[in-house]
């Protein structure tokens, strides 16, 4: 049975255009002839080259001498090629790690630059590297002050370890030797022993597909965590559905754009109306050794889905009717702005597909976007990508609303998709190394297959494997439990802690004192203006001033360091009562 459409126009026809910024949740070409004339057989080489030599002298086009290049040449910093290869986000980590072996080297009255190249082969290095690792253990605090869970993990301190080696060979330009190295090794293993680290990685949860429909149910129904806008949520699940579909990495999805996405309606080969297909190209981040060739994965629509929640394309049609995002196809024709319209486009005789295609204006917009509030209402910001850090946070809220037991966390998704590649028959190891962007199948045995989960005994014994079951034995599903408390619901218990109290008279005496030096400081500043005029101004010209006015003006300064220290010993006392109360709030 053949579709019959109504015309289309052609793709440059786009019709009216929307203005995406004000989106809220409140809320035919000219025929050019050519000339097809036989070339002239007289006309030889020469004659080719000459005009070959005016389209260049039209073009402005001009060769420079190898000259130019070899000057050009010597600006360039070979020393730096290495690192500016490094993502923002490698960068950012070894910056941090930088910045813990200033701190040491600053508290142990060493330069750190000249410590850098005072490293050798020598064991007076393994036992100064020793001091390093455990006084990192060591760390509770950030250089703002701020409290950090530290290392608890052998392997998080074997992998700090790699992260100083790569600092040190880009400042000094080689790495420690290989005997050295070993040394280390043993040396953490040692570090980890006295630091009672623990032996292993740190767990990985594996979120299924069943796991993703639960956690979207959830989602769709809560009222425990809010959203500024609908769309939020929305795309909140569709990255949850993409993720578990492709296993694509959460950078990789977070930085898809418009122009990244192919709606196609496709031919049904055993008839009926055409099925939708959604072409996914995502840009991979991990680009360190190269540019790596770009996946495309084709969704199709699938018809009578018996759960909703983990379809895509519901979700993305959603967001794309809302930014009426599809252009027209002509003037008069129909406009895609719904579903209805959509599927009554149907696919033309004698072609296989007819695309979907967007408008020019959104395809550099990504499609996991920011809400931005303004004054008269919230903005679906396109423009603005949504950042991993609210990604995460909401997964994570929305798991434990959920009930899991397990943190989720976006790359429990790449975890779950790369599972089920690997268990599937239609997916041979290369094909399963092209889709997760690995190089071989060992990267997926060491850091992505999580457990045993396989039925061992069934196979031993000769019994039929209990799949299901072992599948929902590993699954995120398997911890909930309703009556988890996801949220401290008393906590004015934690107030009646001795320690908290003494905390917190603590905080109210040095409050008194920071308000009464605060009133003596400006009321010395009050009587010095009266006198001698601005205080801030004199303060810049003291040494002009009259003997006077320099003496009233220590006066006003001695108060005011007086009222700093207060204001910053108030400070660090609250600093401590807040850190103290989290603590017995935790341990409720």
């Amino acid at each position: 049975m053949r579709y019959s459409t109504q015309p289309i126009g052609s793709d440059d026809d786009s019709g009216t255009s929307t203005d995406v910024s004000d989106v809220f949740s409140d809320g035919a070409a000219d025929d050019i002839s050519e000339s097809a004339s036989e070339p002239d057989s007289s006309v030889d080489e020469s004659n080719d080259s000459d005009d070959d030599s005016i389209l260049d002298d039209e073009e402005g086009e001009q060769e420079l001498s190898a000259l130019h290049y070899l000057q050009e040449a010597e600006s360039l910093d070979v020393s730096q090629l290495r690192q500016k290869r490094y993502s923002p986000k490698t960068q950012t980590k070894l910056d941090e790690t930088r910045d813990y072996w200033d701190r040491f080297c600053y508290e142990g009255k060493h330069n750190p630059v000249e410590r850098f190249r005072w490293l050798s082969d020598s064991e007076e290095t393994v036992r100064f590297l020793k001091a390093f690792f455990s006084w990192r253990c060591g760390r509770r605090r950030s250089k703002n002050g701020r409290r950090t869970p530290g290392i608890k993990y052998k392997s998080s301190l074997e992998t700090f370890w790699k992260w100083w080696h790569l600092v040190y060979k880009a400042e000094v330009g080689q790495g420690l030797s290989k005997d050295t190295i070993v040394k280390i090794l043993d040396v953490l293993a040692i570090v980890a022993q006295e630091k009672n680290l623990l032996l292993g990685r740190r767990p990985k949860a594996t979120m299924y597909i069943e796991d993703v429909a639960e956690f979207a149910r959830v989602l769709l129904s809560t009222t425990e965590m809010t959203f500024q806008s609908g769309w939020l949520r929305i795309q909140l699940l569709l990255f949850c559905q993409l993720a578990a579909i492709t296993g694509s990495r959460p950078g990789a999805l977070l930085n898809l754009r418009y122009r990244n996405l192919l709606l196609t309606l496709v031919r049904n080969p055993d008839g009926g109306r055409p099925l939708l297909f959604i072409y996914l190209t995502p840009e991979f981040t991990k680009t360190f050794l190269g540019e790596k060739e770009q996946n495309t994965f084709p969704i199709p629509e699938i018809v009578f889905d018996p759960t909703l929640v983990l379809s895509p394309h519901v979700f993305l049609l959603g967001m794309l009717f809302r930014i009426k995002a599809f252009k027209n196809f002509s003037t008069d024709g129909l406009v895609v702005d719904c579903p209805e319209n959509l599927y009554n486009l149907g696919v033309l005789d004698g072609l296989g597909q007819q695309e979907l295609k967007l408008k020019d204006e959104i395809l550099d917009q990504f499609v996991f976007c920011q809400a931005v509030r303004e004054a008269d209402g919230i903005r679906i910001a396109l423009e603005e990508q949504l950042t991993e850090g609210a990604l995460r946070y909401r997964m994570k809220r929305g798991g434990e609303i959920t009930g899991f037991e397990q943190v989720t966390k976006p790359y429990c998704l790449r975890y779950g998709a790369a599972k089920a590649f690997n268990d599937s028959p239609d997916v041979t190891n290369e094909l399963q190394n092209v889709m997760l962007q690995h190089a071989s199948i060992d990267t997926f045995v060491k850091h992505y297959s999580v457990g045993i989960h396989v039925d061992a005994q069934a196979i031993v014994r000769g019994l039929p494997a209990q799949k299901q079951l072992m599948r929902f034995a590993a699954s995120m599903s398997r911890s909930i439990d309703p009556r988890r408390p996801y949220k401290l619901e008393d906590t004015s218990v934690v107030n009646k802690v001795p320690r908290v109290c003494e905390l917190q008279k603590r905080v109210n005496e040095r409050k008194e004192v920071r308000d009464k030096m605060k009133r003596a400081f400006e009321m010395a500043e009050r009587d010095f203006q009266q006198k001698f005029g601005d205080y801030l101004q004199q303060k810049k010209v003291k040494q002009e001033l009259q003997r006077p006015a320099r003496r009233a003006l220590d006066v006003v300064e001695r108060w005011e360091r007086k009222y700093m220290r207060a204001t910053q010993r108030h400070s660090r006392a609250q600093r401590v009562a807040r850190n103290e109360w989290q603590r017995q709030r935790n341990r409720l």
